[in-house]
């Protein structure tokens, strides 16, 4: 049980990491001239730390990993539900109505 509880917290504060440094990193990318370049190197630095993480958890524990991923998981859908939702308030994209 002590097991699932850090591996759940691992997950919970890896996910947290990754996409806040996701949302910090596409609020950044309009004043950024290489849009490209930024956006792949985030993207492999972040996917970088994530795999990482992943492959140290599945080498200590067999199961750890599905804890983690929940944690992982968890995280997300609760990111989308808080930051998601007030973003596509102000997004004037998601106003646009279809023409008739």
């Amino acid at each position: 049980m002590k097991e699932f509880v850090v591996y759940f917290l691992t997950g919970a504060a890896l996910g947290t990491v990754y996409f806040y440094a996701l949302w910090a990193s596409l609020k950044l990318l309009p004043k950024i001239n290489p849009k490209k370049t930024f956006l792949a190197a985030t993207t492999v630095l972040r996917l970088a730390a994530l795999l990482t993480v992943f492959y140290f958890i599945i080498t200590s524990s067999r199961f750890g990993i599905f804890y983690t991923v929940a944690g992982f998981v968890a995280v997300r859908m609760a990111f989308i539900k808080i930051k998601g939702l007030a973003a596509a308030k102000n997004n004037p994209l998601t106003n646009i109505k279809a023409p008739s």
